[in-house]
């Protein structure tokens, strides 16, 4: 699969025309997400075209609506691998830059995705919108393909029980500590990214030993303890995961804090990837060090368990 960044305005490189493509931020590459990719698959199949993944990168919501801040479920790089999975030929980096913003979504379509890219198909979402301000409709999409003669698919919604699975319901699952709903709607467990420093180092003093992770550039969920598990050195860890303060001792400061079980190492510097599982518990404060360490010793035995069957089911 080959990664291509262009500006949308500037010569068009022939290596991204006519292919049959899918447009969108694809932030999550959720299960929504693989329903159009496994349509824009299909459609390759078919028409014997190449399949392209049109994305965005900042999220045009950055340059429009700088004062909104969406934190991603995904980095580009994340995105892109994800991507990658699913048996598409090309990603296309759109740049959202002012001037490609501004583009009409009469534009979009006859100069962009026909004249640029020669489109050879498409497929997209119902709640799909396109130009400037997205004034184009699903139903021009849907007319202007076919007086363009270029084949259309309009994929349905995908829902996993009362949820419509979106990158912004699976955000609001996340904040309310929903991780059981936001993986099903991602279809694989939510991870968190970070760069191991160093933090006071007050854990192995009880006896639970953690990571402090920083520089985390992706979204952190509610506040609590989570079960979790990473993968170092081709090896797998459960992983009790706090995220918040910790008032027992007195700090406000938010932090995320993964205690790898049955692991002994220092891994100050590097960057790991947590998959987190389930949440536990809310963070409270406890009357005495003690009764923290009960606790956590009970955390522990729930993230072993629970991380043990998430391995069992696959």
């Amino acid at each position: 699969m080959k990664v291509v960044y262009w500006d949308g305005i500037s010569q068009v490189p022939a290596s991204i025309t006519q292919h049959v493509l899918t447009i969108g931020n694809f932030d999550g590459v959720h299960r929504g997400h693989a329903a159009l990719l496994h349509s824009l698959v299909s459609m390759k199949e078919r028409m014997a075209k190449p399949a392209m993944v049109v994305t965005f990168d900042p999220s045009p919501t950055a340059i429009l609506r700088p004062e909104v801040v969406i934190e991603p479920l995904t980095t580009l790089p994340q995105r892109i691998e994800l991507l990658s999975t699913h048996l598409v030929d090309t990603v296309l980096v759109l740049c959202s830059t002012p001037a490609f913003l501004e583009l009409s979504a009469y534009s979009f379509w006859h100069e962009l995705l026909l004249h640029d890219l020669e489109v050879q198909g498409i497929v997209e979402g119902q709640n799909f919108c396109f130009g400037k301000n997205r004034q184009g409709s699903i139903e021009e999409l849907r007319l202007w393909s076919s007086a363009s003669q270029v084949p259309c698919i309009i994929v349905d919604d995908v829902s996993a029980g009362i949820m419509r699975i979106s990158s912004s319901e699976i955000r609001s699952r996340l904040k309310a500590g929903d991780i059981e709903h936001a993986n099903l709607g991602l279809g694989r467990c939510y991870s968190l990214t970070g760069k191991v420093v160093e933090g006071d180092k007050r854990g192995r003093t009880i006896g639970f030993p953690t990571c402090n992770l920083a520089e985390i550039p992706t979204l952190i969920p509610l506040d609590g303890v989570y079960a979790g598990k990473t993968i170092l050195d081709d090896k797998s860890f459960a992983v009790a995961i706090n995220i918040g303060p910790n008032p027992t001792f007195g700090i406000q400061q938010r932090k995320v804090e993964a205690h790898l079980l049955d692991f002994s190492g220092e891994l100050y510097g590097q960057t790991i990837t947590i998959e987190l599982v389930q949440r536990l518990r809310d963070t409270r404060r406890f009357g005495s060090v003690v009764e923290l360490q009960q606790q956590l010793n009970s955390d522990v035995v729930d993230a072993r368990r629970l991380v043990s069957a998430s391995l069992d089911s696959k």
